[in-house]
């Protein structure tokens, strides 16, 4: 019985390595501005993959991969897609600076492009922070998620740019992507404090690379050969959704006390 209790305290020790409030560049006046939301994670792939290789505790992890109807946590891929559903998607305008594109030219790239998948929004910044338009502009008007990666991959690339912004491009694009729907909401936020994984062998950045048939690894993060930013991106807009849904439940219960009192 006593082991089994320790268990428990273990995997929440985890969760709260993990997951931190995001600390937003946005200043207060620009605080509701979709492109002002760029934040300062001083998280890349190299330090997230260290904090998992630090965790040896069994975790309560969950865990998704596929975006075709009927799988399970579906909407946390960055290839969901749903009929009638898109977000407008504003391009975070610190990445412009850090490309070095000058104010005068920052005017030729859309501020906003309507997406109806996050895999767009962040092929986008990609193309953005390396300053490169004409691939910016083509993976605007992409069609399809597939469309829109296979054209972020003809980015000239700077590797080591884009490995220090990518986790703060990902936390941005999703926090726009499940604000943007009451569903999408719901659904991040009705995962409690589990610790979300993609689990595919395929990727080593985004996901665990370790397969969703593999529980007796997943379970582990010291075993996973991934970096895991899509799962603690997802991790980090959920404690910001979560943050926000508090405050607004306590504004709307001093609301409440405050007109049932002048009824008095």
């Amino acid at each position: 019985m006593k082991k089994g209790k320790k268990a428990k305290r273990n995997v929440a020790r985890s969760a709260v390595q993990v997951e931190e409030t995001p600390q937003w560049t946005a200043t207060e006046e620009h605080n509701q501005d979709p492109a002002h939301w760029v934040i300062m994670t001083g998280e890349t792939p190299s330090t997230l993959s260290q904090r998992w290789s630090s965790c040896h505790d069994r975790i309560d992890a969950l865990v998704f991969y596929q975006d075709g109807k009927g799988h399970p946590w579906r909407e946390f891929s960055n290839w969901y897609l749903e009929k009638h559903w898109s977000f407008d998607f504003w391009l975070p305008l610190r990445l412009l600076d850090i490309a070095g594109v000058t104010e005068e030219e920052q005017a030729n790239f859309a501020p906003m492009v309507p997406c109806d998948n996050s895999e767009k929004a962040i092929m986008l910044c990609k193309a953005a922070v390396m300053g490169d338009l004409e691939m910016y502009n083509r993976i605007a008007a992409a069609e399809s998620p597939k469309a829109a990666k296979m054209l972020g991959r003809r980015v000239a690339l700077d590797a080591g740019r884009w490995g220090d912004v990518v986790c703060g491009v990902a936390v941005a694009v999703l926090r726009q992507k499940f604000s943007s729907s009451s569903h999408l909401r719901n659904v991040l936020l009705s995962t409690g404090d589990k610790i979300l994984c993609e689990a595919t062998a395929r990727d080593k950045t985004w996901a665990i690379g370790v397969s969703i048939k593999m529980p007796e690894i997943y379970q582990f993060p010291h075993r996973w050969s991934g970096c895991n930013v899509l799962g603690w991106s997802l991790m980090q807009v959920r404690s910001v959704l979560a943050a926000e849904e508090k405050q607004n439940q306590e504004m709307s219960s001093e609301w409440g006390a405050q007109v049932a009192g002048r009824i008095k």
